[in-house]
């Protein structure tokens, strides 16, 4: 058998299914089975989706889909190849942000690569509602953004 399934850890290193899958996964093994174990600290899901949502809020404010905003983030920071085709041509190659790819300590460095571009070449000429609506989205304080970005209040 082979699968995929989140499970939290506990005490003494027990392994708990932690979503439907893993209850399943787990169903069917005995006890006394000899199961290998492939390690990758999860995600945090939240994290993803905040993440794809200010994607998304921020292409729309700019007229571009959210795919290529996230394109354009990998290219700033570094996470792209650049492939070089038969006609002498460089194109990207992006690396991937996938759950199965990058670990969330790895999605966090990618994160808080990306905020400086966002604040600094986005979000001070984004509209001002979209900008309200991001800074409630993503600041822990009212004042941080504003004060990231320059913007008044």
């Amino acid at each position: 058998m082979k699968a995929k399934g989140t499970f939290s850890v506990g005490k003494g290193g027990v392994l708990i299914p932690h979503s439907e899958q893993a209850r399943e996964i787990a169903g069917k093994l005995n006890v006394g089975d000899r199961v290998l174990v492939h390690v990758h600290k999860a995600r945090w899901p939240e994290h993803h989706d905040l993440a794809w949502w200010v994607f998304r809020k921020v292409g729309n404010s700019i007229g571009e889909p959210a795919e290529k905003v996230l394109l354009w983030l990998k290219v700033a920071t570094g996470r792209v190849d650049f492939e070089r085709l038969p006609n002498g041509k460089l194109i990207p190659l992006p690396h991937s942000i996938s759950f199965e790819s990058m670990s969330q300590d790895e999605f966090q460095r990618f994160w808080d690569d990306c905020w400086p571009i966002l604040t600094e070449q986005i979000v001070p000429n984004m509209p001002d509602e979209d900008y309200e609506e991001l800074r409630r989205a993503v600041c822990r304080d009212n004042d941080t953004l504003r004060r990231e970005t320059g913007r008044a209040a």
